[in-house]
């Protein structure tokens, strides 16, 4: 006989966890305006220090 058949007390139960899914509210995506004399960028909310540095990298340093 194993233990748990001879415990005085035994939980039997199901534990469900319910699947999560990653939907984010905005796209990611960057809109660049030029009016003749200077760029203007609009940018997503998140991670906005990112985008500026790699916008940097990007327009600044070309390869």
């Amino acid at each position: 006989m194993s233990a748990f058949d001879s415990a005085p007390v035994k939980i039997d139960q199901t534990y469900v966890t319910p699947v999560e899914t990653h939907n984010p509210i905005e796209l990611h995506s960057t809109i660049a305006h030029w009016d003749g004399d200077s760029y203007s960028f609009y940018e997503t909310s998140q991670a906005v220090s990112n985008h500026r540095g790699t916008l940097h990298q990007i327009i600044w340093f070309p390869k």
